[in-house]
């Protein structure tokens, strides 16, 4: 609604008063899109189709991916990256193809293969934490979320199945399976041209890999001569081949774009599309500065993932109960259940390196950790959102759900969300290990990689708390309430998206204002009471005999109608003023110009609609407005 600031008075007598008026801001959003937005009582539009992360909880067609320790080496091994039995052996336990030179170790491959198999991982408000940005790059987690989502490697493909449908917009919030990580650091380092195209690396033994020879001749200097300096060199030699082969230092030219091809430019785009709503001031072209930017995020990916299979071998699993629930106040449940599952332990390495300094690992129970829920979609908790685990290292959230979706929801079953994150207890003694192994690492052998390295490595220290948490979700299907229910069995007839057909001010003799658009939403818990987002771009100006007035941008305002009236073909509304970003280009004679809509958030009207089918009339009394509109969409 363009807000009125003072009724029309004897200054509209003349054309100076006139224009006075207008530059004031007497110029305001229709009252009928205040009406509609007061009229629409109830649209949510519930998560999009079913994932594979929410089968498991929701017993739908789809079938759920997990992945065994078995499959997680065979599908690293596929995309360049080598398991080998613990931090002193070179051999990879399956053969490779096209290596880049990436390690890890069997121990490490299961922690990984776990949280993925729970749908279990880091969050990506935490991945982001931990890879800090500069002006104009999406946050790390939206070019992730850009490769799970649109990847065509094999690497890209099982993350997606675990992952399944997603927001990809909300990339802080999903959870994302660690072995994401060193699969699209993998597939960088390919895209980059390490190695060339095309190369398959046979099986190797300890007596041909160059990498066996140079960790002889570092046990031979004494270097590896401590527990600690064993997870530390492993981790050194994979990073430096991470860094060193993503040529972050590499010149500039536009032989870099060249020979980086498609698969940069097509992540950028992305993942700019992608954050886009949140981030202002991106980067749009795919330049040399662009490719260093991801070349810097697919490194800072391994070295997370490298540090995170150490001291997290733990996941949570969070699962709904009943699986499908009736929107309409209905109660379910969700559980969550953290452990170290499967017989999984800290690896030797890392508990022979607590030994020799003298420190007790935290214990792997989740038994009184401290958690946080949170819901997605129609969904409002009964129990606490900040629970402390039980001794079992579980915790159950009691819900009820919302009001019946008005509106057309995204295809697909509707669904509800539960996302638990878990803080590890006592993390400290992991400080001291990791801040152990961080400074070992640069000491030892990261010479030529030290500028790029230790920033990272220092982000990572400082976010150990963040590192540390395990995130998990569980999925509930939601569906049409019954005749049963208490909810409301049908939506008011204002609840959508409209177009002004015309708009007429009796008291200023105007008339016009066709093509705006009135979109019409209600809260999930209350019909009654919504936002209204009125979008002026591309409408027709409001003419009189003397002047015309051609508004854009939008302007979004909450509204309340009677309970009286939520179901009724007419009834009255009031709107209040939230935010918006107008301006209204007023022509008299050959002058033209151009300003800003005063806003004041707060201002609230009052006014009446008539609603009918696809036909809907607001009016505001205060300046005579009367809008008619056609709906575009439920």
């Amino acid at each position: 609604m363009r807000q009125v600031l003072a009724p029309i008075n004897a200054a509209r007598n003349t054309m100076a008063g006139l224009m006075s008026r207008w530059d004031a801001g007497l110029a305001r959003r229709s009252v009928a899109i205040l009406v509609g937005a007061a009229l629409v009582t109830g649209l949510v539009v519930l998560p999009g189709a079913s994932s594979a992360m929410a089968t498991a909880a929701t017993g739908s067609s789809e079938t759920a991916t997990s992945m065994s320790t078995g499959s997680a080496i065979e599908l690293l091994a596929r995309n360049g990256i080598a398991t080998v039995a613990n931090e002193s052996t070179t051999t990879p336990l399956q053969a490779v193809s096209g290596s880049v030179g990436i390690r890890f170790t069997e121990a490490q491959v299961s922690s990984m293969a776990l949280g993925a198999s729970d749908h279990a991982g880091i969050s990506g408000s935490a991945l982001n934490a931990m890879t800090p940005v500069t002006k104009g790059e999406p946050p790390f987690s939206y070019l992730l979320a850009a490769w799970v989502s649109t990847g065509t490697s094999s690497g890209a493909a099982a993350v997606r199945a675990v992952m399944g449908t997603q927001s990809w917009a909300q990339a802080p919030a999903l959870v994302y399976p660690a072995i994401a990580l060193p699969l699209f650091t993998a597939n960088a380092m390919t895209a980059f041209g390490v190695p060339p195209a095309g190369t398959k690396a046979a099986q190797t033994t300890e007596s041909d890999d160059p990498a066996a020879s140079d960790s002889a001749a570092l046990v031979g200097m004494g270097v590896v001569d401590a527990p600690c300096s064993l997870v530390s060199n492993f981790m050194q030699e994979v990073l430096d081949t991470v860094f060193e082969n993503l040529k972050l230092s590499a010149p500039t030219g536009s032989s870099v774009i060249v020979k980086v091809g498609s698969f940069f430019v097509n992540l950028w785009d992305i993942a700019v599309t992608l954050a886009q709503k949140v981030v202002s001031g991106l980067v749009k072209a795919v330049g040399d500065s662009v490719v260093t930017r991801i070349a810097a995020a697919a490194a800072a990916a391994d070295t997370i993932a490298q540090v995170a299979s150490y001291i997290t071998p733990w996941s949570a699993k969070v699962t709904a109960a009943p699986t499908s629930v009736a929107l309409g106040g209905n109660s379910g449940s969700f559980k969550a259940v953290v452990s170290s599952g499967g017989g999984i332990a800290y690896p030797a390495a890392v508990r022979d390196c607590a030994g020799a300094l003298h420190i007790t690992l935290p214990s792997l129970s989740a038994n009184g950790a401290k958690a946080t829920w949170t819901l997605v979609g129609p969904l409002s908790s009964t129990t606490s959102t900040s629970p402390t685990l039980d001794k079992q290292g579980s915790n159950t959230l009691q819900y009820k759900t919302g009001l019946l979706p008005c509106g057309s929801p995204t295809p697909g079953p509707n669904e509800g969300h539960a996302t638990i994150t878990v803080s590890r207890p006592a993390i400290d003694t992991l400080k001291t290990l990791v801040n152990t192994w961080v400074a070992s690492m640069v000491g030892q052998a990261g010479t030529l990689v030290k500028p790029k390295l230790q920033p990272l490595l220092d982000s990572i220290s400082s976010e150990l708390d963040n590192l540390t948490q395990v995130s998990a979700t569980g999925t509930v299907g939601l569906t049409k309430p019954t005749g049963t229910d208490k909810s409301q069995t049908t939506c008011p007839c204002v609840i959508g998206t409209w177009r002004v057909l015309n708009e007429t001010v009796s008291l200023a003799h105007e008339s016009g204002g066709a093509g705006a658009i009135w979109t019409i939403i209600p809260k999930a818990t209350d019909i009654a009471e919504g936002t209204a987002t009125d979008d002026h771009n591309g409408s027709a100006p409001l003419i009189n005999p003397e002047f015309k007035i051609q508004y854009s941008g939008t302007e979004t305002n909450s509204f309340t109608i009677p309970p009286a009236d939520v179901n009724a073909t007419s009834g009255t509304w009031s709107v209040r003023a939230v935010s918006a970003d107008l301006e209204a280009t007023t022509t008299i004679g050959a002058t033209v110009k151009t300003s800003k809509v005063p806003f004041d958030p707060g201002v609230t009207e009052e006014g009446t609609w008539t609603c009918r089918g696809d036909a809907m009339t607001a009016s505001y009394a205060g300046v005579g407005e009367t809008n008619t509109l056609t709906r575009i969409s439920s």
